[in-house]
């Protein structure tokens, strides 16, 4: 399974003069490859761009379309048990154990997410903010679809 980061998302959506989005869009639509995913917190940062830009109406459909798209998997934390005592010292212990590897605290719930899955991949344009900081293959789209 390969995780997608939100820029990936932010390009398709927003941004479509990007000079990276004709990658960004063909990573997305590609049928070819592994299973996709994106974690709970690629959505809320993406929803959280749509809305400070300016596009509530498209934060809105967009979180909604994604959830409801079985072709991508949204990524959530995985607890052995859902009492929220625990959830909180789990989540406060496995952040900063990541942050510690030098990643920011927004990336980090995303790697959390990533690495607690079955994900062997995760797919930015931001690959300096996670290169040699997991044991994940971090690849930008046109380095993923160069693969294919």
């Amino acid at each position: 399974m390969i995780v997608i980061d939100t820029d990936i998302f932010a390009i398709y959506h927003i941004f479509k003069h990007d000079p990276r989005f004709e990658q960004s869009k063909q990573v997305l639509l590609s049928e070819v490859g592994e299973k996709k995913a994106t974690t709970i917190y690629n959505l809320l940062k993406l929803y959280g761009i749509c809305a400070t830009a300016g596009l509530p109406e498209l934060a809105e459909r967009v979180l909604t379309t994604y959830q409801k798209n079985v072709e991508l998997d949204i990524l959530t934390p995985v607890f052995e048990e859902k009492i929220s005592e625990i959830f909180f010292a789990m989540m406060v212990d496995s952040l900063t154990t990541i942050m510690k590897r030098g990643v920011r605290l927004g990336d980090a719930k995303i790697l959390w997410v990533a690495e607690s899955s079955s994900a062997t991949c995760l797919i930015t344009w931001n690959k300096r903010h996670f290169h040699e900081k997991t044991k994940l293959e971090v690849l930008t789209p046109e380095e993923y679809l160069s693969q294919e």
